[in-house]
């Protein structure tokens, strides 16, 4: 519908995604995975204006919701032991999902699972070994220029944390400048007798706004409690920098310090046969 000539623009565009692709796995008996679906999820009220202000507590009273119809499919091969990582990718036709076979992956930072921290430079197509040490987050860790640091989920702590930009060549581990322990472990999980499966996976959004999306257990089976039923639990929170002051008070924290707002959480159940989950980053370009 046009706009009548000379009326106001009833539309606002806010800054980043507001819609995010999930991926669910689906296993079959014998503990191989047998598809990933993808859905899409609007995350507009988790950061509604207002919500998870600094100092109140965020209120899990909501249903837990079922996963809308799923937008993409990615079989894997029949008896084959296969793994598919996928992505989103801009195209000159919009969004594509691109899904990469375990056997064919482009591995460019990786650390091994013996130990220790690997790079690859592309240009040279030669690995070469940075240090004993490993990278401070599990799964993915995201750059984000606006803030000048990497943001990734603690291995240890299941939490929020940023740091340095790796280095290669340095000798030693991007040093870790942020943990956000109290603001964004899913604690609700277990306030409600769920468990956390799942390190978590990160989603930024653009304007300081990420997304953590975790695998919990939801219902359990037996004498011996085996996790049969999972969710994903997806927790909005937002980087701010502090204010300045102008007679900073004995204490405070010093301004252009980053801070962390829980804007909201919410909760999918998987179909029966899921077991795992984790959020896409978009393309925001």
């Amino acid at each position: 519908m046009a706009a009548a000539a000379g009326g106001h623009r009833r539309r606002r565009h806010s800054k980043g995604k507001k819609r995010l692709l999930f991926v669910e796995e689906k296993r079959m008996l014998d503990g191989s995975c047998d598809a990933y679906l993808v859905f899409k999820i609007n995350l507009k009220d988790m950061f509604a204006s207002g919500a998870g202000e600094e100092g109140g507590e965020e209120d899990w009273a909501m249903p837990m919701r079922n996963f809308p119809r799923p937008v993409a499919q990615f079989d894997t091969l029949p008896g084959r032991p296969e793994r598919l990582d996928l992505a989103v990718v801009s195209g000159s036709s919009g969004t594509n999902i691109v899904a990469v076979s375990s056997d064919r992956r482009t591995v460019i930072y990786d650390t091994a699972a013996s130990g220790g921290t690997f790079s690859f430079d592309t240009a040279c197509h030669a690995w070469r070994k940075e240090g004993d040490w490993e990278l401070p987050f599990a799964r993915r860790g995201l750059f984000v220029p606006d803030l000048s640091l990497c943001f990734g989920i603690c291995p240890r702590r299941l939490c929020l944390c940023a740091f340095d930009v790796p280095t290669s060549g340095a000798g030693e581990p991007p040093a870790v400048r942020y943990v956000w322990q109290d603001e964004s472990y899913p604690r609700e999980c277990g306030d409600r007798g769920f468990h956390v499966q799942s390190p978590g996976s990160l989603a930024y959004l653009g304007d300081g706004k990420f997304c953590i999306a975790w695998t919990i257990a939801v219902e359990y089976a037996g004498e011996d409690m085996v996790p049969s039923r999972f969710a994903l639990f997806l927790m909005a929170v937002q980087v701010v920098r502090r204010s300045r002051r102008r007679q900073p008070t004995a204490g405070a924290a010093r301004s252009g310090e980053l801070r962390l707002l829980k804007r909201g959480v919410s909760c999918y159940r998987m179909s029966s046969s899921g077991v795992d989950g984790y959020v896409l980053q978009p393309s925001l370009g």
